[in-house]
């Protein structure tokens, strides 16, 4: 059987021939971490990715809310070229306009946003805004289809026009303050009106003091605190003075409406020792009323027992001139007084009859032991 010998000896050789080599192994590199994955018969679909503009995607309507949330209500600026489609549409004298717009809110297709005209207009590098009014109620004054990718130009040219228009604003609010500062300060020096009332023949001088603060405030309840008059009722005040707004505490007397002298010369006495605004025209009119204008000087007085000599004195001298005992409330005579010693104070009522009182004891025990010898 050679033929049959022979031809499976053929097909042997043949099959020896067709069989493919066994596949070479690949040599792994030093940053290959993962060897190559197998892949099945079965191909898998590839996922699409999705653009931050995909109007079909699923963060569709968070991107249009953070969109609304960021651009809604900006103010913008637009050129007349621009609104009329060239420069040879502009009307004559609007060519350096900037017309003011504002987002009213932004599309469906989160690259474009319906604007709306705010009848305003300012030129050019100018400062100041104008207004524009729309001649037709019926016109609509909204564009449907500005690009969001102008927003950033327009809405910086909006603010640079709006910085010019507040520097202007603000170097005119300084200019009057400073104007009204000088002329402020120029009527707080001049003491001519101060003169003339000073020198009306029925001036209450403490009037035209007070006349240089006003309150500040509503009446209130007060509770003395501490001293002789503790725990009574009475009520204060708050009071500025005109010049150099310096404010202060004003306490009426007790059982009564009127307010307590001294707080009030204290307040001028501050003043002045400050030199604060206003300060001479309270000055002059403490001088003129001869109360001391620094504070040393008001607490510069004889103590009681070193002004007790005086005070006996002038008491002995009243009596012994048959003068009654109220000259000391004379304004002349308290005057002539401080004009001798700027340091004595007149003794007040009770103390000159208590003084009187001792004289006339002593003088009767005198006259007692000359009629005993």
């Amino acid at each position: 059987m050679p033929s049959a010998g022979r031809k499976r000896a053929a097909n042997s050789a043949a099959s020896k021939k067709t069989k493919p080599p066994p596949p070479k192994k690949t040599k792994q590199g030093p940053f290959h971490i993962h060897p190559p994955k197998k892949t099945s018969a079965k191909a898998e679909p590839k996922k699409t990715k999705q653009g931050p503009f995909n109007l079909h995607g699923p963060n569709n309507e968070l991107l249009l809310t953070g969109l609304k949330n960021e651009h809604q209500g900006k103010r913008l600026l637009l050129k007349a070229k621009e609104l009329y489609k060239g420069i040879n549409n502009v009307p004559n004298g609007e060519e350096r306009y900037l017309f003011q717009y504002h987002i009213l809110t932004v599309n469906d297709d989160l690259v474009s946003a319906t604007i709306e005209f705010d009848e305003r207009y300012v030129e050019e590098d100018g400062h100041q805004f104008f207004n524009y009014p729309n001649p037709d109620a019926n016109t609509n004054t909204t564009i449907p289809g500005y690009s969001l990718s102008q927003v950033k130009v327009d809405h910086e040219l909006f603010n640079v026009s709006l910085g010019r228009e507040n520097k202007r604003i603000n170097d005119k609010r300084e200019e009057e303050a400073r104007a009204a500062e000088t002329e402020r300060v120029v009527w707080s020096a001049d003491l001519s009106d101060i003169a003339v009332k000073l020198k009306e023949s029925r001036c209450n001088f403490f009037s035209v003091l007070v006349n240089e603060f006003k309150p500040h405030g509503n009446l209130l309840d007060h509770t003395i605190g501490r001293g002789p008059k503790a725990g009574q009722q009475t009520k204060k005040q708050q009071w500025i003075h005109k010049f150099s707004s310096y404010q202060f505490m004003w306490q009426q007397n007790v059982g009564k409406t009127d307010f307590e002298k001294h707080r009030l010369y204290k307040a001028a006495r501050q003043i002045i020792a400050e030199q604060r605004d206003g300060y001479e025209r309270l000055k002059a009119i403490m001088q003129y009323m001869n109360r001391p204008v620094d504070a040393d000087d008001a607490n510069a007085f004889y103590t009681r027992d070193e002004d007790m000599v005086n005070r006996v004195n002038s008491v002995a001298g009243s009596v012994g001139s048959k003068t009654p005992l109220g000259i000391f409330d004379n304004n002349f005579i308290r005057k002539y007084l401080k004009g001798l010693n700027s340091k004595h104070r007149p003794p007040h009522r009770l103390e000159r009859i208590r003084i009187a009182e001792t004289m006339v004891d002593a003088g009767m025990l005198e006259f007692a032991r000359i009629v005993k010898v």
